[in-house]
């Protein structure tokens, strides 16, 4: 099992921090846009950041919202989520940062070539291989994640729950798999309830 603790505003998991290269108080200095750590037994150039937490308020689902991180990790959103697993279709951020604030990850993937089926089919087959939560059993949903493509990620794959963001250069699993453990049911709403959008 994979136990994170808190240091300097990052998340340091249990094996991992030793392979750490950088980690700053995201509390700190430029607003924590160096609140990054490195995993360096990873490819990829796998990263991935704690941030303050900014309020899960609730707007239509026509506004325009203005998130603090690239992926969103917390903040406004609209008051629907996204059903839990693998979509097709690219799910709008607002519904997506609602299942963050339910102790969800969602896994991101931007399609820089012509063709990102691998990409995809890639993060379908780790979210396949994902343990069960038996909390969320009862309810019919196996994980609490999503995952969708997101055109406006600044990196080839990403990855985002309350509080944290995850950046890599490619497929990781290692570390992608460590970030999913590590962070999911740590939120300020706990709901396995699965969503309604789309």
């Amino acid at each position: 099992m994979i136990r994170p603790s808190m240091r300097l505003g990052c998340v340091i998991t249990a094996g991992l921090a030793a392979g750490a290269t950088a980690c700053s108080d995201p509390q700190q200095g430029d607003g924590g846009m160096d609140a990054t750590l490195i995993f360096a037994d990873a490819g990829c150039e796998a990263s991935y950041a704690g941030w303050p937490q900014d309020p899960g308020l609730h707007v239509d689902t026509d506004a325009s919202i203005t998130w603090n991180t690239n992926p969103p990790s917390s903040g406004t959103h609209f008051p629907i989520w996204a059903h839990w697993g693998v979509h097709s279709e690219v799910v709008p951020r607002g519904y997506y940062v609602h299942n963050e604030e339910h102790g969800g990850v969602v896994l991101l993937y931007r399609c820089i070539a012509a063709d990102c089926a691998t990409t995809r089919q890639q993060l379908e087959a780790f979210v396949a291989s994902l343990p069960v939560e038996p909390l969320c059993v009862p309810n019919g949903v196996q994980r609490r994640i999503v995952l969708t493509e997101d055109p406006l990620i600044d990196s080839p794959i990403a990855a985002a729950a309350w509080g944290y963001t995850y950046r890599a250069q490619c497929f990781d699993d290692y570390s992608l798999r460590a970030f999913v453990l590590a962070r999911t049911g740590l939120a300020p709403e706990q709901s396995c309830l699965d969503g309604f959008y789309p």
